[in-house]
């Protein structure tokens, strides 16, 4: 079967390329009868699972990827909703014809008529409010809400589609009024017609490295009940439950639990084949009694019994993290609009240390960055300059500081405004802005935090909808985690000062090292909702700071991703690249260290990656932190001679795919390093842009040109 199932999955392949997503049922879309069937039985489904004292009556309602119709619109306005919502990847339900929907009221006899009138009405008026439709390749849901918040939300069979859940989930979560309810029926099984009846399981034989293989747009992502109710706890909905609609057929059972991949071998609840997760967004204050919740083995043993079905949940309060801080996804460096300050000759920063034409950060670029479908920008700001002046000078940084966020505001970008430090001006170098709590420059930072709290708090009051807006209290502190936890509490407090609602992106020492963040002694921010956690990763070293001046990696050369199976190329590269460079002393002894290390990268690939992806997640979940609440703030590739051959710029374009990709696989924030400037890292066309090269937008997963 598993060899049968490969052969199927390549034919989904193969269709997906040749016609993309278009039939989103298996009723033809001319079977008018069968279509009405299939929209009152999941309309019914709906109702089933939803509290039974809900009334619909006045509600606003979103619907997730209606797929061919919007025909449950019709069916929610006629029982008395007030609006009905939907939200798609693909028009597929663009163009339906009113009369479809006077058919299918005509079968579905519910309802006052007066509203079944009014339901008609509005979905015959092209381009009523009460009857929105939106669609976005993004499928960022805040911005396809158009403004609006919802009473109720639901799908139907396409949660199971989505890459990652929990940015939806996260997604949904900022749409979704106190009170809100949300019902999804979720397809777990094969989704191949002839195989899913003789294997339900056969998508869960392959390691993840095959199932990717035959990656396509919509393609199961392979999440099961448990994974989908801590998602949707994590982001602060109570009651979380999935309830099993079908189980494996008794006679398939232990055929369809043997040869699973190891990731769900042994998972009880590899028998359910679909079902529906149901939730509550809790009301203010709400302290409503939970539904009873079961442990795993609880839930196994439901299931085997097959007399009652048991719900998938577990206890969480009736508040949490997430609905507090901006849905950031898709985010991008920019350095060289505040970063690295100009430095005199003298040692100062002069009148203007952001005056020369390599900072300007012009209309163009912040439109190329939107248009290219990233959402945020993470602007680093050398933090020298802004210690360093007083008075009149001093308020004029700020006030510049203050416009370019009001500009990137207004370019339709979050902003995450990241204090970094950079070695211009010995004086202010990180180092000796890290050295303790009680330091002088230490003092002055503090002070800087509560300032600029205040100032950019004070810039998003005013303005309509959530803050898109976050501080960042220090990039990379180049001291290990225990010193810096004295530090990062009092930057938490001195920001918390300035400002008690501002979003704070807090993270580790060890220049924010992924290991860092488990380090972290969280009991201080305890109770607060509006934290995000960074960290950084650059691994392999090897890999992305080949040539890097400064770096163990500088000797490197033509070190390739995925790592070769024998690293004697990249060692002869290495060698020629030491000799060419003529190195002596320390540095010829770092940079043979260095090429020692190639014997350990050989076999390095995304599976190495991902083990930092998931201890990262794991460190996430026991927190009970929302997804969202996690960033990963900086990754990269230094470019050289040999990123600009053939083979080293695959390698480029593979391993930020896949960093991309495995950040997005666990719901979580990414900002690649960086925009624009000289320092090899740059994104952008030329490294001036404003636009972005074809390599780069395929890795990143941008939009097309």
């Amino acid at each position: 079967m598993a060899i049968l199932g490969l052969g199927f999955l390549g034919l989904a392949w193969g269709k997906s390329k040749l016609h993309g997503y278009t039939t989103p049922n298996g009723t033809a879309k001319s079977d008018v009868s069968g279509q009405i069937d299939y929209l009152i039985d999941i309309f019914g489904s709906f109702r089933r699972f939803m509290p039974p004292q809900f009334d619909l009556r006045d509600k606003d309602v979103l619907e997730l990827s209606p797929g061919g119709s919007r025909g449950n619109g019709v069916l929610f306005l006629a029982l008395g909703a007030r609006s009905y919502h939907a939200i798609d990847v693909f028009a597929l339900a663009e163009g339906e014809d009113p009369a479809f929907y006077e058919q299918l009221l005509d079968r579905f006899r519910e309802g006052r008529e007066a509203d079944r009138e009014r339901a008609l009405a509005i979905a015959s008026t092209p381009g009523a409010r009460e009857f929105g439709y939106a669609v976005g390749r993004d499928f960022d849901i805040p911005r396809l809400a158009e403004g609006r918040s919802f009473d109720l939300i639901v799908s139907c069979a396409a949660f199971e589609h989505y890459d990652s859940p929990a940015i939806a989930i996260a997604g949904l979560t900022q749409v979704a009024r106190p009170g809100c309810e949300t019902v999804h029926i979720i397809d777990l099984q094969t989704h191949s017609r002839w195989i899913r009846e003789q294997d339900p399981n056969n998508i869960y034989r392959y390691p993840e490295a095959i199932y990717r293989l035959f990656r396509f747009p919509g393609q199961p992502n392979r999440q099961r009940p448990a994974d989908y109710v801590g998602s949707f706890e994590a982001e602060g909905w109570s009651d979380v439950s999935f309830v099993p609609s079908r189980t494996v057929d008794p006679a398939l059972r232990d055929a369809s639990l043997r040869g699973l991949s190891a990731r769900f071998a042994g998972q009880a609840d590899m028998t359910v084949l679909d079902g529906a997760l149901r939730a509550g967004y809790p009301e203010r204050g709400d302290n409503r009694k939970k539904r009873l919740v079961t442990t795993r083995r609880a839930i196994l043993g439901g299931i085997v019994g097959i007399a009652t079905l048991a719900s998938f949940g577990r206890e969480k309060a009736a508040s949490g993290p997430g609905a507090e801080i901006p849905l950031f996804r898709r985010g991008i460096g920019v350095s060289h609009a505040l970063g690295w300050a100009d430095v005199e000759a003298d040692g100062s920063y002069g009148d203007a240390p952001f005056s020369a034409p390599r900072f300007r950060f012009d209309p163009a670029q912040r439109l190329a960055i939107r248009a290219a479908g990233f959402d945020f920008v993470r602007l680093a700001v050398d933090v020298g300059p802004f210690l360093a002046f007083h008075g009149a000078a001093r308020d004029q940084l700020d006030e510049r500081l203050i416009g370019i966020v009001g500009e990137l505001l207004d370019a339709d970008l979050g902003v995450i405004v990241d204090l970094h430090p950079s070695a211009m001006n010995p004086v202010y170098r990180p180092a000796a802005l890290t050295a303790g709590v009680d330091t002088p420059n230490f003092q002055a930072v503090l002070a800087l935090q509560q300032r600029l709290a205040a100032r950019l708090w004070q810039l998003v009051e005013g303005r309509a909808g959530a803050p898109r807006l976050a501080f960042e209290l220090m990039n990379e502190p180049e001291v290990p985690q225990a010193t810096w936890q004295p530090m990062l509490e009092a930057s938490y407090r001195a920001a918390r000062s300035g400002s008690a609602q501002l979003p704070l992106v807090l993270g580790g020492g060890s220049m924010n090292a992924p290991a860092a963040l488990a380090e972290i002694d969280m009991r201080p921010f305890a109770g607060d909702a509006r934290l995000i956690y960074t960290y950084h990763d650059y691994s392999p070293w090897q890999f992305t700071h080949q040539g890097v001046r400064g770096s163990p990696a500088y000797a490197l050369d033509a070190i390739a991703y995925p790592a070769p199976p024998s690293a004697q190329a990249m060692i002869a590269a290495t060698q020629r690249r030491m000799t060419a460079l003529g190195l002596d002393g320390a540095a010829l002894a770092q940079a043979r260290e260095a090429k020692r290390t190639l014997a350990r990268y050989v076999g390095f690939d995304r599976s190495a990656l991902e083990r930092t992806f998931q201890q990262v997640s794991a460190w996430r979940i026991a927190q009970r932190l929302p997804a969202h609440a996690v960033l990963l703030g900086e990754f990269g590739v230094h470019r050289t001679p040999y990123q600009g051959t053939p083979e080293g710029s695959a390698a480029r374009e593979t391993w930020l795919r896949h960093m991309r990709e495995l950040a997005e696989a666990q719901g979580f924030a990414w900002a690649c390093w960086t925009y624009a400037g000289t320092g090899g890292f740059a994104l952008a066309e030329n490294e001036t842009g404003p636009g972005f090269d074809a390599a780069t937008r395929r890795a990143l997963g941008l939009l097309p040109l």
